[in-house]
Parts: structure tokens; C-alpha cells; sequence
């Protein structure tokens, strides 16, 4: 079992280029709990760790704040604003 407070660090270049991904485990932990797609169910196999609230706007990499999306789900969901607002 995953713990939920499982938080990824940020991967560093330049000051400006900080990226936070999920880790395996996270990952692991998610495809378990989303069994696929969130949205249209795709299988896990086509599916990617994405954060809810986007990670610039204040949102953790944790498991509370990831969910399992497909391509296309994250494709739409990527031309939307966060709702939750810094």
C-alpha cells in the first residue's frame, strides 16, 4: 500500500525549467485506484499521472492531487483552466 502524503521532487535545471512528475510508485498507486482513464475508462495501458490542480498553480504531486488520464482526456483537459485557482 501507498501511503497518500507520497509526495515526487521536482526535477531542476535552470530556475525556470522546475518539473514535477509523479514517481513509480505514485504511478503504481494510481493505476490501481483509477483503473484506467477517470473519464472515458481507457485502459491503464494508454494512461499518464496527471495533476488535478495544476502543479503551477499550487497543486501537489501526491495521490489526492494525481489522476490517471488518457491521451485525449489529457488533451482537453490541458486546453482548460484549472478549476481550482491559485
Amino acid at each position: 500500500m501507498v501511503s497518500r502524503s507520497m509526495t515526487a521532487k521536482p526535477l531542476m535545471g535552470a530556475p525556470s525549467d522546475i518539473v514535477t512528475l509523479f514517481s513509480l510508485a505514485q504511478r503504481l498507486a494510481l493505476t490501481e485506484r483509477d483503473r484506467g482513464c477517470a473519464k472515458c475508462h481507457a485502459p491503464s495501458q494508454h494512461c499518464e499521472a496527471h495533476h488535478i490542480r495544476w502543479w503551477e498553480n499550487g497543486g501537489r504531486t501526491d495521490l489526492a492531487n494525481g489522476v490517471m488520464l488518457c491521451a485525449p482526456t489529457a488533451r482537453v483537459a490541458a486546453t482548460h483552466p484549472s478549476p481550482h485557482p491559485p
